[in-house]
């Protein structure tokens, strides 16, 4: 049995092609929303590719399309900026009088979760009151797992707004810079001079 706490992105970025097609197949057998989600997301990635903005002698390969965490979209990097991405970040509620009429028989029974993505606009925002279906009320720059992992490993990439991470993260990193700083004294070494994040 492989270990559980495997970073399912580092999996899919070294996986053999064979393997990561079986799963995808897999999941789509699984769940008819998710087939139809990867066909959209496929659409997408292929329109993305083909049209791209900017200069195409500039492009030397082909761009990378990346998936935002935070609007569920897929993007290149060359077309993201300061309003590319609007999302919801709060939670979705279920409007009651929406779904009022609604029969578990006809309708099965579906988790909140699986009931928003068929039905957006039966359930409101805590972040504005908007309706699922509406446009995202934060809008900024698109955040991809690549960005987050670019940033944790020091290459720079992507966050360029505060709140596009984890600030509960730096906040233990500053905790452990002060943790080392105490120890280095205790010692009578000198403090550490390593830039911080």
């Amino acid at each position: 049995m492989t270990d559980a706490w495997v970073d399912i992105y580092e999996v899919i970025r070294t996986a053999p092609d064979q393997h990561v097609r079986t799963l995808l197949r897999l999941l789509c057998d699984d769940s008819y929303s998710t087939k139809i989600r990867t066909q959209e997301l496929h659409n997408t990635i292929l329109l993305l590719q083909s049209n791209g903005s900017g200069d195409s002698k500039k492009r030397t390969r082909e761009a990378e399309v990346l998936f935002c965490l935070k609007c569920d979209d897929c993007f290149i990097e060359e077309d993201n900026h300061e309003k590319a991405c609007a999302y919801h970040p709060g939670e979705f509620v279920e409007d009651e009088d929406f779904f009022e009429n609604d029969d578990p028989n006809i309708t099965g029974h579906m988790d909140d979760e699986e009931r928003f993505k068929e039905y957006p606009e039966g359930f409101l925002m805590t972040c504005c009151d908007k309706r699922g279906n509406e446009p995202g009320c934060d809008i900024g720059r698109h955040a991809s797992s690549k960005s987050q992992r670019a940033r944790a490993d020091g290459n720079g990439g992507g966050f360029d707004d505060e709140e596009e991470y984890d600030e509960d993260e730096d906040e233990e990193e500053e905790y452990d810079e002060e943790e080392d700083e105490e120890e280095e004294e205790e010692e009578g070494d000198e403090p550490s001079t390593r830039p911080t994040t």
